[in-house]
């Protein structure tokens, strides 16, 4: 599938969308990097919502159409991912007598600090550009039918945290649909592994609306915020929303980075937070029946044994 170069001007296209990327530079250059971009993105968004969006991209040229508007914002996500990956391979030139530090004129090789943060600002640009795409997608689903069978929204069906808005009424997340749906697994695992065989013949009233839904939310939602920090590295996350994970994290180790108390202190905060939502929601659909202490007296029988 083909999103740039297409009139052989995808160094400027890369350069346009970026800002970062010389439009002077040969395009083969960063021509690899830019196929295994378009490969991770297609993991996500599935062969047909690419396909589509490259057919257009070959045969039309740019205008105000829904389908023109995907293409860049593919392109933007494309090239973003791409161009991160090409600055970090260019610290160093590689030949046949191994691998040696580039230096040009007055210019000075980046410290380290820099080169994480500069890395972090790259990621955040990535992050950002899959927020906008999944919003636009998200936003014209009717347009776009193949955005419901894609990869990263296949595990919405059945997920009682059907949207973004559901997800922000239990924690906001900055309003981020890259957030969302990177939960999304997390959100569908709590779900049918957890909560679900808790409530076990109680499943119905759960997921049939009302208040009970609106607990099961919370649960999964606290679970699984739990379970993201506890298994992955909070940089797959935007920063907005690793800092509200982990108040001190920052995003590198040029400056803070999050303490392995505070994330054991956020796992516990959240699975303490969903226990009680969970006993609450246990206690609203499970029907009770008080016990009885005291065996019923029938007045017409005065009956007793006298022990002979």
């Amino acid at each position: 599938m083909t999103f740039f170069n297409k009139d052989n001007n995808g160094a400027y296209e890369l350069a346009c969308l970026t800002g970062t990327y010389s439009a002077s530079n040969a395009y083969s250059n960063i021509e690899s990097e830019v196929i295994f971009a378009t490969e991770a993105l297609t993991k996500l968004l599935g062969e047909e919502v690419m396909r589509r969006a490259s057919t257009f991209y070959i045969t039309h040229s740019i205008d105000n159409s829904l389908d023109a508007k995907l293409v860049q914002y593919i392109q933007r996500s494309i090239a973003c991912l791409a161009t991160s990956r090409y600055h970090q391979q260019t610290l160093v030139s590689h030949g046949d007598n191994g691998r040696k530090v580039k230096a040009d004129g007055a210019e000075t090789m980046a410290w380290e600090w820099m080169i994480e943060r500069d890395d972090s600002a790259a990621r955040e640009r990535y992050y950002r550009s899959l927020d906008s795409l999944f919003g636009f997608l998200e936003q014209n689903s009717d347009y776009f039918n193949e955005w419901g069978d894609a990869p990263v929204h296949a595990r919405l069906k059945g997920c009682l945290v059907g949207d973004l808005v559901m997800l922000e009424q239990v924690y906001p997340v900055d309003g981020s649909y890259y957030t969302y749906f990177r939960l999304l697994p997390l959100m569908q695992e709590v779900q049918e592994e957890k909560l679900r065989p808790i409530c076990g013949e109680y499943w119905e009233p759960v997921i049939n609306g009302g208040p009970s839904s609106q607990l099961a939310r919370r649960y999964i939602v606290l679970s699984a915020l739990a379970e993201a920090v506890r298994r992955w590295s909070l940089d797959v996350f935007p920063l907005s929303v690793a800092r509200a994970f982990c108040s001190t994290y920052q995003g590198g180790r040029g400056l803070t980075a999050a303490t392995k108390e505070e994330m054991l202190w956020f796992i516990d905060s959240m699975e303490n937070a969903a226990g009680d939502v969970c006993r609450r929601l246990l206690n609203l659909v499970k029907p009770t029946t008080a016990t009885e202490l005291f065996a019923k007296n029938n007045p017409q029988q005065k009956h007793f044994n006298m022990g002979l």
